[in-house]
Order: structure tokens, then C-alpha cells, then sequence
């Protein structure tokens, strides 16, 4: 195992710069984001705000929540905020930003590897670690993700990861025919019309809604959600632990929201709730893929290649390929 130091990039200091072959990638540790993911030489497929980049809490300092972007998670559904808060937005001062704790390392395998840890005080009281590796020869990411109980309380815990995309073509959702949710995606923020989703095979993609915000979800059980930006597809699928429970938003396992006035979109992978007692824990692991689509064809064929690539082969009932 070999440490790999702090060092800078562009606008962020305090970094550990996890680059290979097929990724790069950037861990902020001090505030438990990656903030920067693209194939080499290729602009940052995530957003992540300029205004905001760099800053990072001095140890024990409390910040108001500070609109970072990047990939992080919260470690409670947002329908929970109300019941501490009294609103759903900003986030609650328990989820204020204060200090990440991290560090990075090479193991023998060349996998780059950076964890973070924080500590959420009451009404949470949870401790939240964050792994991020990056295979050496993939354009693959995975972010183990882990929530443990630190002291008693009655609020439940939930993986909610978030990837922030800037200025996507299209986010895209799978579906699944069990679905519970009428034509098998829910309807969770605005409204959407023929030409914002349209429906091909087993996804439904979604357009930037122009001047108004749109979210919505799915209870597949494929649990990805993924954006295409200029021939690039990034994929964020959660591999759930074995935790019983209910998936929030009445069932959704990844969910996208578009925010039009900024100009960004958000995938999301969430897991089930879990009243945890002290000591116990609710993990999974994301991960986050980057694939080449072909290039320019119709939107129903780009979906074809999706539907071919992204879902597992059916096997037939007989057992034979």
C-alpha cells in the first residue's frame, strides 16, 4: 500500500487526485465529495461550483449548508427534514458543513482508493465513511458507503448519494414492468409533457424542462440512474446490502432532478430506511460508470444500445443461452 499525498487541482487545494488509466478522479476528503470525474483529458462530467470550490471547514468550524455540487450523499431522506426542520429545504443544521477527515492510497492491485469519515451530531448521531476506488483499468468508480449508529435516536437513516451533472443532453431512468407507479415512473417535482420524457424499451429519458424543475423516479430494480452529455453516458447503480426496509418517496430506488435555472441535472440512488440502533449499520456500494455511446444516431437507437448493454441478459426459461 502506498499513500497518495494532498495535493492540487484546478480550482481545489487539499485534493487527493486519484488518476487512472480509464478515470480521473477527485476526492475533496475535507468536505466528503468527489468533485471532479472524467475520462483523461476530458472536461469534468460532474458539476461542481466554482463559487463555492476550495473551501473546505476548518476542523470543529459549523458552516451554513454551502452548495458544493460533485458526488456526495446525505445520510437521510429529504421527506425526514420536515419533521426536525419544519421544511424540506435548505438543509437542516445537522447536515451543516463541518470537517471530513480522509486520506488515499495505491494498493498492490493499482487501484486508487480514498476514504472519508464524518461524524453527524443529534438529532442524527451517526458516523458516515465514504470509500471511493477507482479500478485500474475501467472507467469505473465505486463508492462504498456505510451509516452507523453513535448514539441513541428514533430519526431513520438512509443512502442517499447524489451525482451532479452540468448541462446533460438527457437524464435516463430504467424501468421495470412490476412497477408499482403508474406507467412505471413517479412523478415527484413539476410536470412533464410528451416531448420532456418519451419511452423507449426499458428506460424513459428525460429532457432538460426548460424554464421549470423536474423530478422523478423509479422503483426498478436495475437501481441506476444515469445523464448523456455529448456522447458520454455516466451511470451511477446502487448494490444494496441485505437491510429490510421501505425505499423512500413511497418506493424509489434511484431517482433524476433537474434544476433549469442553474443549469444542472442530478442522478440519485437511494436505499431503504433504517432505524438503526446504537452500533448498528446500512451499507452499499455505488458505482459509477462512464460509457462512449455510438456516435450520432437517432435517440431510439442510443436507447437500443442502453437497453443491450446497461440490463442483464435474459435467460430463457430452459436455462439455455
Amino acid at each position: 500500500m502506498k499513500p497518495i499525498p494532498l495535493s492540487s487541482f484546478d480550482p481545489w487545494d487539499h485534493v487527493y487526485v486519484l488518476a487512472g488509466s480509464q478515470l480521473h478522479v477527485v476526492v475533496a476528503a475535507g468536505i466528503g465529495r468527489i468533485v471532479h470525474l472524467g475520462l483523461p483529458g476530458q472536461p469534468n462530467l460532474l458539476h461542481a461550483d466554482a463559487a463555492e470550490s476550495g473551501e473546505v471547514p476548518a476542523p470543529d468550524e459549523y458552516r451554513p449548508w454551502q452548495n458544493h455540487g460533485g458526488d456526495w450523499l446525505w445520510p437521510v431522506a429529504r421527506e425526514r427534514w420536515a419533521e426536525t426542520a419544519g421544511s424540506d429545504w435548505p438543509p437542516p443544521q445537522f447536515l451543516a458543513e463541518t470537517a471530513w477527515s480522509g486520506n488515499a492510497w495505491k494498493s498492490d492491485d493499482d487501484a486508487l482508493h480514498s476514504q472519508m469519515i464524518h461524524d453527524y451530531p443529534a438529532p442524527l448521531s451517526v458516523r458516515v465513511i465514504r470509500q471511493v476506488t477507482v479500478a485500474p483499468n475501467q472507467a469505473r468508480v465505486s463508492v462504498f458507503q456505510r451509516i452507523e449508529r453513535t448514539a441513541p435516536s428514533t430519526l431513520p437513516v438512509c443512502l442517499l448519494q447524489h451525482s451532479r451533472i452540468l448541462d446533460p443532453d438527457y437524464a435516463v431512468l430504467p424501468t421495470d414492468p412490476l412497477s408499482r407507479f403508474d406507467r412505471r415512473i413517479r412523478l415527484l417535482l413539476g410536470s412533464v409533457t410528451e416531448t420532456t420524457v418519451r419511452r423507449f424499451g426499458r428506460t424513459v429519458w428525460i429532457r432538460p424542462p426548460g424554464t421549470l424543475d423536474v423530478k422523478l423516479g423509479t422503483d426498478s430494480q436495475q437501481h441506476w440512474a444515469g445523464a448523456v452529455k455529448s456522447g458520454v453516458m455516466i451511470v451511477a447503480q446502487a448494490v444494496p446490502d441485505s437491510t429490510a426496509g421501505v425505499y423512500p418517496d413511497r418506493g424509489c430506488r434511484a431517482e433524476v432532478y433537474f434544476n433549469s435555472g442553474l443549469g444542472y441535472a442530478e442522478i440519485e440512488t437511494l436505499s431503504v430506511e433504517a432505524r438503526l440502533r446504537v452500533g448498528q449499520e446500512i451499507e452499499n456500494t455505488v458505482h459509477l460508470t462512464v460509457h462512449r455511446l455510438p456516435e450520432a444516431q437517432p435517440l431510439s437507437e442510443t436507447a437500443a444500445w442502453v437497453d443491450a448493454h446497461l440490463f442483464p441478459a435474459e435467460v430463457p426459461e430452459n436455462g439455455e443461452e
